[in-house]
């Protein structure tokens, strides 16, 4: 006859061990294929990382897919507008199952109608970074600065970053504790109120007025 303890004991024996989750592993352009490989102890999500740059009308995409923690998958998407036609988004999707595939990432829109808000801005992987001026758009109510550590196999660059962003941008990239991106860290990041910009805000009626103004240099002049 089995004792409590023994019974308890051979529960726990019996009980099958934990398999550890497995997930594709690359990275490059939107095409990137992997081996699938065991996560680490603690990364308990299959994600798929989106990052995308806008220099003037040039667009290019960075994809990552790894193992995660799941924690930082339901956070908000990232967009900072750099000012002179650059700006960068990242999201991240992600799921939780063996070998599971996640979903594409969705990018939010850029927001183009300035909300009164100015922020210093810069994009330069040099010591020198002339900050410029940029004028926020939409959500955008705060000034971004941090720097961006990318490791290109050995070869470090440090890019300083500044420029306009929203309050769930700043929060994502606090969440996401230094890292921005597999092979890329951020660090002194640092988010502060931007400042008006004394210009006024465009009203919703600006178009219909736009337009009566149309109207009567037309009638003027026939």
């Amino acid at each position: 006859m089995q004792g409590p303890i023994t019974r308890l004991f051979l529960f726990f024996t019996l009980l099958p061990t934990s398999v550890s989750l497995t997930c594709e592993i690359c990275s490059g352009d939107t095409n990137c294929t992997g081996e699938k490989k065991a996560c680490p102890e603690g990364q308990d999500a299959c994600a798929i990382n989106l990052m995308q740059g806008f220099r003037g009308t040039n667009k290019f995409w960075t994809v990552s897919k790894n193992c995660t923690s799941s924690f930082i998958c339901h956070l908000e998407p990232v967009d900072v507008a750099l000012g002179e036609g650059k700006s960068f988004k990242a999201n991240i999707s992600c799921c939780v199952e063996n070998n599971c595939i996640p979903a594409f990432p969705k990018l939010p829109r850029s927001a183009k109608v300035h909300n009164g808000k100015i922020c210093p801005t810069c994009f330069s992987a040099t010591k020198d970074c002339s900050e410029k001026p940029v004028y926020c758009s939409g959500s955008d109510i705060y000034c971004l600065s941090f720097i961006l550590v990318q490791d290109f196999v050995g070869h470090v660059i440090e890019t300083t970053t500044k420029g306009c962003t929203s309050e769930s941008s700043c929060l994502t990239l606090t969440k996401f504790n230094g890292t921005l991106f597999p092979g890329s860290t951020i660090k002194n990041l640092t988010c502060t109120p931007a400042k008006n910009s004394g210009l006024q805000k465009p009203s919703p009626s600006s178009p219909f007025l736009l337009a009566l103004l149309l109207m009567k240099l037309y009638c003027s002049v026939t």
